[in-house]
């Protein structure tokens, strides 16, 4: 019997690809496999394209069977190429969009992700780690070490997953003990930046039925900004238990504890020079130019124009005044998780799983992003402020638990039925403010589900599920005086009780029209919980509704040429119904000469958060081609429009000129600090583009392996490209991305005879600074990184 926990097959039997979107190489696991499996270099080498097993349908399967488009990272990759954080991983995956700081991260798949600051409403893209969902994970950041992979599987997959992934699922599966296995692995990777990183695992067989997984990793390296005042240092560590005393039931306990400190992962707003270069050829909506900018006031870099100075990562050059650098924000935190998994077959047609789960998050920081703000009349001079201590997560608690019966592995008729619970309590306020106990977002998710996959003829299978959501949210506020960003001057509101609940559901069917060729057609739904949204303005929490996703999808997965070439290809098409987005701008100067800042009730200062609706169509290939046994080719592109509606409800017509209130269009604003009195821009969002929704994006990669006496050297080369895109729903010159290429080489030896292996990689070539997040603060991507990584086995 395999060993499985939530349906997934031992590590021995896993089979992954070498690179995410790369050429699939395996030998065995994996190339680079951490374990006693021999070398590829000491196996025939085959141009025949490998199984390749995944586990994002809740169970084990082949990917080309499974009815959407998954990309998959392997572990061997990330461990191989240094990479540490959810952006890094995804940076050459054209369909998924990424950004990491340990406060909080936002993933977009297909631009389907989050507007609203994380920790007040969960974004729509959901990341699980083993089965385990986290909303504020420090793990974006650490906690990618000793995996098997990482799969990406794009919304709405609420059925299977419940709220929270009306966009999709990112699951990352770290590696199991196995009962009698005694192997280990360690590695070593340097790089620029003087980064150092170490992983390590080992297996420890305890007896017959008990065996156990000890993995760790330390890295340090310099901050990406400069001048920065401490280092990026983090450090994990992951034990796991497996009792198996029969072939029925299994028993696994795992704690994980992770650190993470340092500037350049951590609150790492980027303002801009006063000077911010040209800013033709940027599309504006709403005819509203960017403005000048002066001296005394806070911007963004507009469009790609950050690339025009010789190191944008140097942020010393762009303090306002005589405050403090931006690159002296740091972050300080703690992450702890256990959870116990258990299995038992039951029957060989039922099997039932439990898994439960608590994460634990504690920290600090000093954010020194906000600097240099000027709200009008009550702005604070640049001169005058300093870096706020903050505590991100005081406290942050989450629990999880699931119960399951499902099939097991190898049976025709493929059905879940379950139960899912979850629950956290969230806080974030700066260090000087109320205690803990005042002040926190609390949620609770309860919901049953089911969903059979029916085998009507040998060749045709039909998919039916359900899910029911009952979400319940509790807010309480704080008050505190205008702009202070210190002592309370206010009062604590009372409770806010928010309850909600939604039917998502997901139909279709697959036909295999050979026995490497499956098409599919379904329709699904999902769902991200509305939420209490604290408005300043107003001095009360705001309803934010349900946003809801409807997918139609139509796909094909193909292995041809005697299974040497893959082609993949899904339609699919969006309805989104409340996009939530929270541009919550303040101080400004309303119609009636009120100026609305913190605090203010003034009914003319109204601008509760907007509730969009929108659509997308679009087109995801996949295409692998083992040209030779040594020679592999791969492109990956996605191709969409991603849109907001042009007609909405509830837009705002509060400082619109009567020319914009004529035009019937739904307008969106945020502060521009870069003219006097914080004066709101407004750009019209009807038939605006979604952020994070570059109508193209592709990957093009190819590799070649020499076999030489000494082993086999594979070298590879990338080429990321993506036309332009906003970061944020209000399409100002600030948040807009341009059209960029990124490359990268590798480089992997494996010798004849030996344990080890040597690899190395350099990203980004061009050095060039992408744009993940703006408005109010922008964040970039990094920059040209090289490394080399040892690998030894044992």
């Amino acid at each position: 019997m395999i060993t499985t926990f939530r349906g997934r097959p031992s590590a021995s039997r896993r089979v992954l690809l070498l690179a995410g979107i790369a050429p699939v190489v395996l030998i065995g696991t994996a190339a680079q496999a951490q374990n006693a499996s021999p070398p590829p270099s000491q196996v025939k080498p085959s141009a025949t394209l490998q199984e390749v097993v995944v586990t994002v349908a809740r169970r084990s399967q082949n990917l080309q069977k499974v009815p959407t488009a998954v990309q998959v990272v392997s572990g061997a990759k990330i461990a191989s190429q240094g990479l540490t954080n959810i952006a890094q991983i995804v940076a050459d995956v054209p369909s998924v969009q990424a950004t990491t700081q340990p406060a909080g991260f936002s993933i977009d798949v297909r631009g389907q992700g989050g507007d609203l600051p994380s920790g007040q409403s969960q974004g729509s893209v959901a990341l699980e780690t083993d089965g385990v969902y986290n909303v504020l994970s420090i793990g974006t950041v650490l906690g990618f070490f000793d995996l098997d992979n990482l799969e990406v599987l794009p919304g709405p997959q609420s059925t299977q997953y419940g709220p929270d992934a009306d966009g999709g699922v990112v699951d990352v599966n770290t590696k199991n003990p196995e009962i009698g296995k005694t192997s280990g692995y360690a590695t070593l990777t340097v790089g620029n930046y003087n980064l150092v990183r170490l992983e390590a695992a080992q297996d420890i067989p305890l007896n017959d039925v008990l065996a156990a997984r000890i993995a760790a990793t330390a890295v340090n390296g310099s901050s990406y900004f400069t001048p920065a005042t401490t280092n990026n240092v983090g450090q994990g560590v992951r034990a796991k238990l497996l009792y198996q005393p029969n072939d029925a039931f299994s028993a696994k306990l795992s704690y994980e504890l992770d650190h993470e400190a340092g500037t350049g992962e951590g609150f790492e707003g980027v303002g801009g020079p006063p000077t911010l270069g040209n800013t033709v050829g940027i599309p504006v909506r709403g005819g509203v130019p960017a403005g000048p900018v002066t001296a005394a006031g806070y911007a963004q870099y507009p469009g790609g124009s950050i690339n025009n100075y010789k190191n944008p990562w140097a942020l010393g050059q762009y303090t306002i005044g005589n405050g403090p650098s931006f690159a002296n924000s740091q972050a300080r935190l703690y992450q702890n998780e256990v959870s116990l998994g258990l299995n038992y077959q039951i029957s060989d047609q039922i099997q039932a799983d439990e898994l439960a789960s608590f994460i634990d998050i504690v920290g600090s920081g000093q954010d020194c992003s906000q600097q240099g703000y000027t709200f009008g009349d009550v702005g604070i001079p640049a001169s005058a402020m300093s870096c706020e201590n903050v505590l991100p997560f005081d406290p942050y608690h989450s629990y999880s638990s699931e119960t399951r019966l499902h099939n097991p592995s190898g049976t025709p008729l493929q059905w879940n039925l379950g139960f899912y619970h979850w629950s956290y309590t969230y806080s974030s306020r700066a260090a000087n403010q109320l205690p803990k106990s005042q002040g926190f977002t609390r949620t609770t998710t309860n919901a049953p589900f089911a969903q059979v996959t029916y085998p009507v003829l040998q060749t045709l299978r039909l998919i039916a599920g359900l899910r029911e959501s009952f979400d319940e949210r509790i807010r309480n506020q704080s008050s505190f005086g205008p702009n202070t960003g210190g002592p309370p001057g206010g009062s604590i509101l009372p409770d806010s009780y928010l309850h909600l609940s939604h039917f998502d559901y997901t139909a279709g069917a697959e036909f295999d029209l050979t026995p490497t060729s499956m098409e599919y057609a379904k329709v699904s739904t999902g769902y991200r919980p509305g939420s209490l949204n604290y408005d300043g303005t107003l001095g009360k929490n705001v309803l934010q509704p349900n946003e809801v996703n409807t997918a139609f999808e139509f796909g094909t997965k193909n292995r041809l040429l005697d299974n040497t070439l893959q082609l993949n290809a899904d339609i699919f098409y969006y309805i989104q119904k409340g996009y939530q987005f929270g541009d919550g701008y303040n101080g400004f100067y309303a119609s009636d000469g009120t100026f609305c800042t913190n605090g203010v009730t003034d009914p003319a200062c109204d601008v509760a958060p907007l509730s969009l609706n929108a659509h997308a169509v679009g087109l995801e290939t996949q295409a692998r081609y083992n040209v030779t046994p040594n020679d592999q080719l791969s492109l990956n592109a996605t191709a969409m429009n991603a849109t907001f509606d042009n007609k909405q409800t509830g837009c705002r017509a509060l400082g619109l000129t009567a020319a914009q209130l004529a035009s019937g269009l739904c307008y969106a604003g945020y502060n521009n600090n870069a003219i006097d009195n914080g004066a709101p821009l407004f750009f019209a969002i009807s038939n605006g583009q979604q952020p994070h929704s570059p109508h193209f994006a592709t990957t093009a990669n190819y590799s070649h392996t020499f076999e030489i006496a000494q082993g086999s050297l594979r070298l590879g080369g990338e080429v990321f490209y993506s036309t332009g895109f906003f970061t944020h729903p209000v399409e100002s010159p600030y948040s807009y991305q341009p059209s960029y290429f990124q490359e990268g080489l590798t480089a992997d030896f494996t010798p004849t005879v030996g344990k080890w292996d040597l690899s190395g990689y350099a990203h980004n070539l061009s050095n060039y600074a992408v744009k993940q997040s703006s408005l109010p603060t922008t964040t970039i991507g990094d920059p040209r990184t090289f490394g080399f990584n040892f690998l030894y086995r044992w």
